[in-house]
C-alpha cells in the first residue's frame, strides 16, 4: 500500500480515476464487486429482476400462480426462471408483481454492495448481508442464461 502512495504513476491514475485520498481498491476488493454497475440498462434490469427473485425464492415456488408466472418469465426468460426455481431452498422475501421486480431487486443490489464499491458510488452498502449471495446468484444465473 506503501508503493501505490509513494509511486507517482499511481496517484496520477487514482486523480484521474477521482479518488483523491482514497486509497485504490485491493484486487481483493475488485473480486468481491458485483458485475451489475458496469452493464447496460437492459442486462442490468435483468439482474436486478433476478435478484429480487433469488430472494424470494421460497415464496416464488409456493406462491405463484400462471399468468404471473408468464409474466415473470417473460421478464428474466424461461431458462433464468428455472434456474431460480431449481435454486437450494433459502430466500423468503416478499415477492413484488412482475413489473416492480426489477425496481425490487435493485433496492436489493444496492444495499448488499460491498463498502468499498458502495463508497465509489455514493450508496450506503452491506445493510443487508445475505443480499450478496443473492446478487451473486442472479449474476451466475444472468451469465448461464444469456
Amino acid at each position: 500500500m506503501l508503493a501505490r502512495q509513494l509511486d507517482p504513476m499511481a496517484r496520477r491514475a487514482a486523480a484521474l480515476l477521482g479518488a483523491r485520498g482514497r486509497t485504490p481498491p485491493t484486487l481483493a476488493d475488485l473480486a468481491q464487486w458485483p458485475r451489475w454497475p458496469t452493464l447496460d440498462g437492459d442486462a442490468r434490469s435483468r439482474i436486478f429482476a433476478l435478484a429480487a427473485l433469488v430472494a424470494g425464492r421460497d415464496r416464488l415456488a409456493r406462491e405463484i400462480d400462471g399468468e404471473r408466472l408468464r409474466d415473470v418469465a417473460a421478464l428474466v426468460g424461461e431458462d433464468a426462471l428455472e434456474a431460480v426455481l431449481a435454486l437450494p431452498p433459502g430466500g423468503d422475501r416478499v415477492l413484488d408483481p412482475p413489473k416492480m421486480l426489477p425496481a425490487a431487486g435493485r433496492a436489493l443490489a444496492e444495499q448488499a454492495l460491498p463498502p468499498t464499491l458502495a463508497q465509489r458510488l455514493g450508496r450506503c452498502g452491506r445493510d443487508l448481508p445475505q443480499g450478496d449471495g443473492f446478487v451473486r446468484a442472479a449474476e451466475r444465473i444472468a451469465e448461464a442464461a444469456a
